[in-house]
């Protein structure tokens, strides 16, 4: 039987991990079948890694050949720029769809024909005889993306153990930036060094994830969050985390007392529905029963406006799609500006910046999520508000410090000093994914988050990594200038600064409400 939020969707599965998924994870060995016991939480959790690096590792390939498709069509850089920002057609046309349907149709399935899509579009870039259908094929990957980047996150929040689900959530976003920087030497060795064509990258990709596409299908995993009676506006919030200013009641602490654990209560449970019934409180649990039914007939359009005036998840969303831009611009635009202006070849721009970028992107990423979890191990885990809360400080801290190593890397002449600056932005600028991710997911209630990761990918690349490469390019065209357009994303990192500040803002005074709240409905004489 499921335990705590999700509980049905739990006794479904025949088991649960406490997270509502319905997870099969903690049954014995001997309940299980042979493909539960293949496919245990890190066989998963490196499934769904290994797929997220082969599309990002599309990213850096169209990155690198970027060149020599503008060569090939005789593009300008503004039309060049397009086809780093062309996915997002497909990616907005799909990916409220699979959000839709995540609740109602098996995940997998969905995740299996979104990848299949993917497959043939990148082969078809590869095939394509003319620069208008390359467009067409490059925006079909987008709906690819959007299958697997709204669902999969999901899933490695249920399957992540409860005090590592930080550090998973930055490995599995590591293979953003380890695909693109694979992608980016790929091209290398298949160009250069194999003497193909620059058509034979995008063939080879496709024929590398279709068995992923089709393995996919052999996930034993069933939903998450498919009972609608935990659909709430508020965050879940794990009733062993308590608001960071009176740090966490852990329940084998012998110290904490069940009269404490009381008080605490109505802080913490509000949006679950809810282990009340331990805590005395039976009719509160019916009442929520009962709103929870009438909250379940909403719409989608109504599920939609309820994460969309979320203000802290707006407020990271916002943050997270100006951290993207800049990313995004500097990952398309990196190896034609190394190659201008330090007249390097293509293979020394692209193996240099690769090797960084996939070496900062496992050091950074891992290292971001193990300080995050380790500071909330002693506040009891990460979920709910206050969960979002200390992982947006982290996030704010990280780019703060981030600014000094790439602002200057765009003023020194030559290549080494811009190569050691650029490794020391780059940890710290992926240091941000885990954390940032995990304060999305934490921001809304347990029923939304697929909704809620896909609302917040399609937010970044709209207003982040879609536009970026077009400004970037035709600033090169007006200008051209490449330290100019660079420095033009350094400013842009502001509005990064900017909403994470406001969002940690909110998230306190959301924290102050609850505990404001919570002392309020106390019983008397408690």
């Amino acid at each position: 039987m499921g335990s705590g939020r999700g509980a049905g969707a739990g006794g479904a599965a025949g088991g649960g991990t406490g997270n509502g998924a319905g997870l099969y994870f903690d049954l014995p060995s001997s309940e299980k079948t042979t493909r539960q016991r293949f496919f245990g939480r890190r066989m998963v959790f490196f499934f769904l890694t290994v797929v997220n690096l082969l599309t990002y590792y599309d990213r850096g390939v169209i990155a690198a050949l970027l060149l020599d498709i503008e060569n090939h069509f005789d593009l300008d850089s503004t039309r060049g720029g397009l086809l780093g920002s062309v996915f997002m057609v497909g990616f907005m046309l799909a990916s409220l769809i699979f959000a839709k349907y995540v609740h109602t149709v098996r995940p997998t399935y969905l995740l299996c024909i979104g990848l299949l899509i993917w497959c043939g579009a990148t082969a078809y870039s590869g095939l394509a005889p003319s620069y208008v259908q390359l467009v067409i094929a490059r925006s079909l990957t987008g709906v690819g993306e959007a299958s697997f980047c709204g669902i999969s996150p999901t899933m490695i929040d249920d399957i992540a153990p409860p005090k590592q689900r930080t550090v998973w959530l930055s490995i599995f976003f590591a293979a953003i930036p380890i695909g693109a920087g694979l992608g980016y030497i790929g091209s290398g060795v298949i160009t250069r060094q194999a003497g193909l064509s620059w058509r034979w990258v995008f063939l080879t990709e496709s024929m590398a994830m279709l068995p992923f596409a089709l393995g996919i299908l052999l996930l034993p995993y069933t939903s998450t969050s498919k009972d609608k009676s935990i659909r709430v506006a508020a965050p879940d919030v794990d009733p062993t985390i308590v608001s960071p200013f009176e740090g966490s009641l852990n329940p084998s602490d012998d110290s904490a007392s069940a009269g404490a654990a009381a008080e605490r209560a109505p802080l913490l449970a509000g949006a679950a529905q809810t282990r009340t019934g331990s805590l005395g409180n039976r009719s509160a649990a019916a009442a929520h029963s009962a709103e929870s039914a009438a909250d379940a007939e909403s719409t989608f359009a109504q599920d939609f406006w309820t994460v969309l005036t979320n203000p802290v998840y707006g407020c990271i969303c916002l943050a997270y799609a100006a951290y993207t831009f800049v990313f995004g611009g500097l990952a398309y635009w990196a190896p034609t500006f190394v190659q201008k202006r330090f007249d390097m070849s293509l293979d020394d721009a692209t193996f240099g910046l690769g090797t960084i970028t996939v070496g900062c992107g496992l050091v950074g990423t891992a290292a971001g999520g193990i300080i995050v979890d380790a500071v909330a191990k002693r506040r009891g885990g990460v979920k709910g508000m206050a969960g979002a809360a200390l992982q947006i400080k982290f996030t704010l801290i990280y780019a703060l410090l981030a600014v000094p190593p790439l602002f200057f890397a765009f003023w020194v002449n030559t290549a080494k000093m811009f190569f050691g600056l650029l490794v020391i932005a780059e940890l710290l600028l992926f240091a941000i994914t885990g954390p940032i991710n995990g304060a999305l997911l934490s921001a809304v209630s347990e029923y939304y988050r697929t909704l809620a990761m896909s609302m917040s990918i399609m937010c970044i690349h709209l207003l982040g990594d879609m536009p970026s490469p077009v400004i970037i390019g035709a600033v090169i065209s007006a200008t051209g200038s490449y330290r100019t357009s660079m420095l033009l994303l350094v400013a842009w990192y502001v509005w990064c600064l900017l909403f994470l500040a406001i969002a940690l803002t909110l998230a306190h005074a959301a924290l102050r409400k609850l505990l404001r709240k919570a002392l309020l409905s106390r019983p008397t004489g408690a």
